[in-house]
């Protein structure tokens, strides 16, 4: 059966891929895949091949996509962390802030203290 192209690799093997970084190769790689099931293969060289259905992940196309699937799904690997840091373009995607413009106020709940000083209360 032929693989589905183009594949997109997953996890610390697209952060490699992403940043040229040049780190000892993986012996884990995770791909997607059209396919609905999950598929695991061993290479001669030892290394674990995973295909991963495309419809199972979310974002998988972002940097954060990236490296959360990266820190949930494999080990963790100081080496390509620490090569992938020393890219400004990593660091700056993982110091963004979360949304744009001002983070929103907290909501309002019984007992905090309203603009005016006065304390809502609940009476019972």
């Amino acid at each position: 059966m032929p693989h589905p192209n183009p594949r997109l690799y997953l996890g610390y093997e697209s952060l490699i891929r992403r940043f040229s970084l040049r780190v000892p190769p993986l012996q884990r790689i995770f791909v997607t895949t059209e396919q609905t099931m999950e598929k695991h293969t061993f290479t001669p060289d030892g290394s674990e091949r995973i295909e991963l259905p495309l419809r199972r992940l979310s974002d998988p196309e972002s940097y954060a996509g990236q490296l959360t699937f990266a820190l949930k799904r494999e080990h963790l690997n100081l080496t390509v962390l620490g090569a992938l840091f020393e890219h400004e373009e990593a660091r700056d995607g993982v110091q963004e802030p979360r949304w744009p413009g001002q983070i929103p106020p907290p909501l309002a709940t019984p007992n905090s203290p309203r603009q005016d000083g006065r304390i809502m209360t609940t009476r019972v």
